[in-house]
């Protein structure tokens, strides 16, 4: 098992949405390259979850690990 499969199996099963600061330590990026690969279309785009923040389906973000295509919406 990756470090990645082991953080997401651990920290993020029962968490449907995490935050930003959580899905780029599930991907070992920094926030900012998060945001960056999300806007060019190489990450699943980040749903708000307030006003001035954003979150990241548990699920689009495993299926980017797993190397499997992710849902775009």
């Amino acid at each position: 098992m990756t470090r990645q499969n082991a953080a997401l199996d651990e920290d993020y099963t029962n968490r449907p949405i995490i935050s930003t600061a959580a899905a780029a330590r599930l991907l070992d990026l920094s926030t900012v390259h998060v945001r960056r690969l999300a806007r060019a279309g190489k990450l699943p785009r980040p749903i708000r979850i307030g006003d001035r923040k954003l979150g990241w389906r548990t699920a689009d973000l495993k299926a980017v690990i797993e190397g499997s295509q992710f849902t775009k919406k």
